[in-house]
């Protein structure tokens, strides 16, 4: 647990109690939600720890204001109030405040530019010497400020009493006299009485938040900071639900090491069943105990255990405690439902949603699992969709006012490949599965691409729908403004990259012109063309020879732009569409299992079933791994028809068929031998043909035809 410092000058020693609980802070998963046989559809979602304790908190709301250190844009997502940072905001607001008073004849000083310099030179040397390099009080104008810098002088080399001596001094001024530092006084003297374990610190902490709504200057926020201070001293005194209560206040001001420090109050794993059952007497207390289970629930990608025994029992025993409570009202009962469903008692999880806000997110979520789990899958879909839409970007689900921090990795997987996994990507995520079970595979792309979940729109894109639905749907979106170079946060380039490799594989170049990025237009219209002229009879044989080879040398250097190689269409190199493919046709998926052995490989079932009319599709657009040479065959193809309009013994013949040969030699050995006898037979004695007959295979050299494209197409 932490607190948070407000006046740097005066450092407790930070406090970090080793939890017993872990938070979901981060997880190495797979970049498909439909990865692992769709495991994730059937598994309870991850819970994040911040993000129910900041729900949690949107029912407080306290009406200080915390202060936040001034930090560049392009820092935005560091914690602006760190040590240094506050350091330097509590002297640049004792200057401030000092220029202040001057203003408002608060005080005066007969000389004010020797006023001012003194203050500053105290400042200076609070803030940056030390027990050992500070001796004496410099000379100070005497006013309030003076009052405040003798104690915190002395709060900083440890004379405690003298610190408490020089703030009380300051309170007994006349109220006109301290208007500025009587917060920082109250405040500093809880922060001493904490220190001592003594009481007095919550009368302190109170006095200052009653003194900031009287009109006292609180520059630095202390009032607001004082919430966490006295739920420290609560927590020490073991009055957790107390200490939830002012945490809960500090995180609804903003304060966001709260988060961390909510995490002292709950029961831990080895929590007795009287300190169960006292958190279940506590409505603020059984809340974020639920949570906590949920947050820390088992690791959904161990195939060997569904959970860790320890955490286990531990659920197993808070289900039970508040079973055997009795209550009459329970808040946030969707959540238990949430535990209940991770075990497997699904009646269980329909009696806890009965009790709970039908309306609210979780509620919605866990009814349409649960309505997926009876086939009401329309009922089901109603359901996740309103689910999504109070969850989606994070903000409405936890009402959270601040930077909710969406790229904040605690609550987000990190993927494989570098892409996240967000709490409302898992919401996204099951609804676009439940549109795969009702073969709605153009609603289940859309909520995949809403959701930049661009690997398993890859896999619909490429191996699902057909082309005619995904042009439809590319059609209905807008086109990017943005050249292929730059970012594009839409996703869009590719997918409609992806349709016009899909076009080109079903020869309408002209149709895929219009969706292929711009720096590939050239490429697919020269394509194009020498399609066209290799098929024109009314140009001469070198003349179409010329073309076919044009055509052949790009689709064999630039296929993967023109065809698109396996591999989904966000990263073209990957081919784990083609794995989730065999997945979803097979009905089962493998995984290996580590154990003190050797790992053995295990065949599971998929969790979330393919439908016939998905599996068809599968079959009617295979492109699978073991077609990754297919574009290479189409090259080979183009090379093979230019061979056959080439007289004997010319290099352009040599250059053609020895393309041929490399185009094929790596998955059809048999018919690159075919073609290496051509070779034999028809230009033995050409230069090129000499090479390839002297090393008994194919030459990486370039012919004639080539050395001139490749000038052409660097």
């Amino acid at each position: 647990m932490k607190t948070r410092l407000i006046n740097s000058l005066f450092i407790l020693p930070l406090i970090f109690l080793s939890l017993s609980t872990s938070y979901a802070t981060g997880f190495f998963g797979p970049s498909y939600y439909l990865s692992g046989g769709g495991k994730l559809a059937k598994e309870t979602p991850q819970f994040y720890w911040e993000l129910e304790v900041k729900r949690i908190a949107q029912d407080f709301h306290p009406s200080e204001k915390l202060v936040f250190p001034t930090i560049p844009k392009d820092q935005y997502y560091l914690n602006p109030r760190t040590e240094d940072s506050l350091r330097d905001l509590t002297g640049q607001m004792d200057a401030q405040d000092f220029e202040a008073a001057l203003k408002e004849k608060r005080i005066s000083p007969s000389d004010v530019e020797k006023a001012r310099a003194q203050h500053l030179g105290v400042r200076k040397m609070i803030s940056e010497g030390n027990a050992t390099t500070i001796l004496a009080m410099p000379p100070e104008f005497d006013s309030e400020f003076s009052d405040y810098h003798r104690g915190a002088l002395a709060f900083r080399q440890g004379r405690v009493d003298e610190a408490k001596a020089a703030w009380t001094a300051l309170l007994k001024r006349p109220v006109e006299q301290r208007h500025y530092r009587t917060i920082w006084a109250t405040y500093m003297l809880g922060k001493l009485a904490l220190k001592q374990n003594d009481s007095e610190a919550v009368k302190w902490f109170q006095q200052t938040r009653i003194l900031a709504k009287k009109g006292f200057a609180d520059s630095l926020g202390m009032a607001a900071d004082s919430y966490g201070w006295e739920a420290k001293f609560e927590l020490d005194q073991k009055h957790m639900e107390k200490a939830a209560e002012l945490y809960l206040t500090q995180l609804a001001l903003g304060d966001e090491s709260a988060v961390v420090s909510l995490g002292s109050v709950i029961p831990t794993s080895s929590a007795s069943p009287a300190e169960l059952s006292d958190a279940v007497k506590s409505p603020l207390l059984r809340r974020l105990t639920t949570v906590s289970l949920l947050a820390n629930h088992y690791d959904i990608w161990n195939y060997e255990q569904s959970s860790n025994s320890r955490t286990k029992s531990l659920l197993d025993a808070w289900l039970g405690a508040i079973e055997k409570a009795h209550l009459k009202k329970i808040e946030d009962a969707e959540y238990i439902g949430w535990i209940a469903y991770n075990d497997g008692k699904y009646d269980d999880a329909k009696k806890w949603l009965k009790l709970t806000d039908k309306n609210a997110p979780a509620a919605c979520w866990l009814r349409s699992r649960l309505q997926s789990r009876d086939g009401d899958l329309d009922d089901a879909t109603e359901s996740m969709t309103q689910a999504l839409q109070s969850i989606q970007g994070i903000s409405p689900y936890t009402g959270w006012k601040g930077n909710v921090g969406k790229y904040n990795s605690q609550y987000c997987w990190r993927g494989n490949e570098g892409e996240d996994w967000y709490f409302d990507s898992l919401a996204a995520g099951d609804l676009a599965a439940i549109h795969l079970q009702q073969n709605q595979f153009v609603e289940a792309l859309d909520v995949f691409f809403k959701a930049r979940m661009l690997d398993d729109v890859s896999y619909l894109a490429e191996r699902v729908l057909t082309t005619k639905e995904l042009k439809e749907y590319v059609d209905k979106q807008p086109i990017p403004k943005m050249t292929q170079d730059e970012y594009d946060p839409t996703g869009l380039i590719p997918l409609r990259h992806a349709l016009a490799r899909r076009l080109i594989r079903g020869e309408k170049y002209q149709e895929a012109m219009a969706y292929i990025p711009d720096k590939y237009k050239q490429i697919l219209a020269d394509y194009a063309q020498a399609i066209n002229n290799g098929s024109n009879a009314k140009l001469s044989k070198l003349e179409r020879a010329h073309a076919w080879f044009t055509a052949a040398y790009l689709a064999k250097r630039k296929g993967s732009t023109l065809f698109g190689e396996v591999g989904d269409i966000y990263r073209p190199y990957s081919q784990e569409d083609s794995y989730i493919a065999d997945q979803r046709l097979s009905g089962t998926y493998k995984v290996d299992i580590y154990g003190s052995g050797a790992p053995q490989s295990r065949t599971i079932p998929i969790a979330l079933k393919s439908t016939d009319e998905e599996r068809e599709r599968l079959v009617r657009n295979k492109f699978s791994p073991e077609e990754i040479y297919r574009i290479q065959h189409i090259a080979a193809f183009h090379a093979l028809r230019a061979a056959k309009l080439l007289p004997n013994n010319s290099e352009e013949l040599a250059d053609a068929l020895n393309i041929a040969g490399l185009c094929i030699k790596e998955s059809d050995n048999k018919l690159a031998d075919q073609y290496y006898y051509m070779v034999e037979r028809r230009c033995p004695t050409t230069q090129l043909g000499a090479k390839i007959i002297s090393q008994h295979w194919f030459v990486y050299e370039n012919g004639l035809w080539s050395n001139e494209l490749e000038a052409k197409y660097p």
